[in-house]
């Protein structure tokens, strides 16, 4: 306290000013970092419940996502009243890329798949043969349009109906062979247009929905391989508005990683789409094929 005193007055605030500024700092250092390890620790909760909440969810089901680029070529006659396109004849049959999209879910025997593609096909071209399409007549070699869009989407429930496990030649895994059943619906929506260079032009559209069953072959090999064949019937007569469908899909697939694979393979629908009768009527009578690849992404 004599040693406080003898010091003048404004050197004491001094001093006195600077023990506040070091023990300060400790301080506001220690609620920074206490701060920061409360921030973490109700991240790490935050990311412990959203994990728990997903793992709720997704609690014995396998996920499954598969974008893929489906090459078609389009054959057949799309017909506008008493006079038809023929694809062939258009010269619109070679591959057209287009954009296709699966989602499966699987939880035990039970199987949701949901899928979709859009073909959009829009061609200056030309006839390779007389045409009668509608109203509009065309001669060998005249300059055409032709467009054509088919969007589907169908969802479908199945369950595996049989399945057998087989020793691998040499290894320890297994070759797995399993038979799924399932049904669902798919829809379909349909606009077509022939336009000859002076203006004449027919064109119409419609949309149809069916129900379908089928059945997919499944052989996993060695774990990372496998290939698959799945066939599908579907129709719905009503009337003049009818459809049937016949849909034939095959790939192989490769599992590099455990949750990214591959998949190429050969799809092909077969499709008849009516709608009307007489002067009005509109039909698709033909198909779309090619070959495939798709990234599938495992969940």
């Amino acid at each position: 306290m004599r040693l406080l005193a003898s010091i003048p007055l404004r050197r004491q605030v001094r001093v006195a000013s600077v023990w506040a500024v070091v023990v300060t700092i400790p301080m506001v250092g220690s609620v920074a970092r206490a701060s920061d390890w409360l921030v973490t620790a109700a991240s790490i909760r935050d990311t412990d419940a959203s994990a728990r909440a997903v793992g709720v969810v997704t609690a014995g089901w396998r996920l499954s996502l598969e974008p893929t680029i489906w090459a078609p070529g389009l054959g057949g006659d799309t017909r506008f009243g008493a006079g038809e396109a023929t694809a062939e004849r258009f010269q619109v049959d070679l591959p057209h890329p287009s954009a296709a999209l699966r989602f499966d879910a699987r939880r035990g025997d039970l199987s949701i798949s949901a899928s979709g593609f859009a073909f959009f096909l829009d061609k200056n071209t030309r006839t390779d043969a007389p045409q009668a399409v509608g109203a509009v007549a065309f001669a060998a070699g005249d300059p055409a349009e032709f467009r054509f869009n088919l969007v589907s989407a169908e969802l479908t429930v199945g369950t595996r109906v049989w399945e057998r496990t087989l020793p691998a030649p040499g290894a320890e895994h297994v070759v797995r062979i399993g038979v799924d059943a399932f049904g669902g619906l798919r829809a379909y929506a349909l606009s077509a247009l022939v336009a000859a260079p002076g203006g004449a032009a027919v064109s119409d559209s419609g949309a149809w929905v069916e129900p379908i069953v089928g059945a997919r072959l499944q052989v996993d090999i060695l774990r990372n391989a496998g290939f698959y064949l799945a066939l599908d019937a579907g129709g719905m007569p009503i009337g003049n508005h009818t459809s049937s469908s016949f849909d034939i899909l095959t790939g192989i697939q490769w599992r590099p990683l455990g949750r990214v694979g591959l998949e190429f393979g050969w799809r092909q629908i077969i499709l008849n789409l009516q709608d009307g009768a007489g002067p009005g009527r509109f039909e698709f009578d033909g198909a779309l094929a090619g070959l495939f690849g798709s990234l599938v992404i495992r969940f």
